[in-house]
Order: C-alpha cells, then sequence, then structure tokens
C-alpha cells in the first residue's frame, strides 16, 4: 500500500468514527495549530528552532470521570533551521502521526477542566526536505516510520454539546530520523500548541 492510499485510509477512518460509534461517552473533533521544531543528537550542529503547523482530527473515549483514551491522525510540520559558514538551511520534514493519547482529567464541577495526557506516536513521513536557495529532497535517506512520546497539558471548556479545547504538548523524538545505515544520531523534538472543537455522540 503506498503513501497516499495510507493518508486516505486513516483519513476516512478518523472520518467515520462518529457514524460507527453512537455513545455518550465519545467525543471527535478537529484541532489545529503551531509547531516549534528543532532536530536533537550527537550529529546535529548550528541548528535552531523553526515554526511550522500541525492539524487533523481526534476521537476522545471516555472511561470514567477521570480517565479517557484519546486516538488522533494529525499532520505535523518537524524539522529545524540551520546556519554554517554564512550559509542558511531551512529543513522541512512532514508527518502524518498518529498519537494514541491515555488522558487524566480533573474532576470538578466546573465548566472548565484541566487535564494531562501521555502517549507513543508513530509518523509516516510524508516529506523530508532541505532549502537553501535549491531544494534537496532527503527522503532516500530518511528512517520511516518515525516514533516518539507525547506528553502534555489540555485545558477544556464545556459546551451543551461540546467542549473548546487547548493543548500544549512536547513530543521527544526516541528513534534517528535517518536510515541505520548511515549511522547517524538526529532526532525529532517538537513543541506544539493546539486549540480546536470537539462534539459529544
Amino acid at each position: 500500500m503506498n503513501r497516499r492510499v495510507c493518508v486516505l485510509v486513516l483519513l476516512a477512518l478518523i472520518g467515520l468514527v462518529p457514524s460507527t460509534v453512537c455513545t455518550e461517552n465519545l467525543m471527535a473533533g478537529v484541532m489545529g495549530g503551531i509547531t516549534i521544531a528543532n532536530l536533537r543528537g550527537e550529529d546535529v550542529f548550528n541548528n535552531s528552532t523553526r515554526v511550522g503547523g500541525t492539524g487533523g482530527g481526534f476521537a476522545r473515549y471516555t472511561l470514567s470521570d477521570i480517565f479517557s483514551v484519546e486516538p488522533e491522525v494529525l499532520f505535523v510540520m518537524k524539522g529545524a533551521n540551520f546556519e554554517a559558514q554564512g550559509t542558511k538551511l531551512n529543513q522541512t520534514i512532514q508527518y502524518l502521526e498518529i498519537p494514541i493519547l491515555a488522558r487524566a482529567t480533573w474532576p470538578n464541577e466546573s465548566r472548565l477542566k484541566p487535564s494531562i495526557f501521555v502517549g507513543p506516536a508513530l509518523g509516516i513521513l510524508l516529506s523530508n526536505k532541505i532549502e537553501d536557495g535549491a531544494e534537496i529532497d532527503l527522503e532516500d535517506a530518511s528512517r520511516n516510520p518515525d516514533f516518539g512520546i507525547v506528553f502534555g497539558a489540555g485545558l477544556d471548556y464545556t459546551l451543551t454539546t461540546g467542549c473548546i479545547l487547548l493543548d500544549a504538548r512536547y513530543e521527544l523524538g526516541l528513534i534517528t530520523t535517518t536510515k541505520e545505515s548511515f549511522d547517524t544520531d538526529v532526532k525529532n523534538s517538537v513543541f506544539s500548541i493546539m486549540a480546536g472543537y470537539g462534539m459529544r455522540f
């Protein structure tokens, strides 16, 4: 199955969740925001953060007053900026990412509910390019898929039929972004701020 087919299948699945699973314990919706990305590792030098975007869909399954499980399908921009000998380079790495988050929400009677969450994230590589006036495609040298762990905190403002969501999260890449044959240590590091809206079913 090629990469485009994988993208279409995953987006279709997240879109079908509300129609196939109808329960008051389910909330599904969309979210988006900005990423502040960088690369880390022993083989990363002269690097700085770059700002990108992220967005997609989620489904939150409530297990109790406190705990819920939240699978997501997101488009995420990662990478870094570099400067060496007066030359500026911009590396952009794009993923279709699938986090599976375990969320703990503080139980209270207020409409505003804080939470914390943690979970693994699988990243399917869409592109990896460096620009320095010309564009260099690094996809053939890139490991696919990527894998990391996500943790962060959120605020939900409860409405009659749904929630306004605000999340701040950090993703720590656990494996190098290059193929094993290159023997390099280059891992993703991404901070994201996201807002969204979820409907209850």
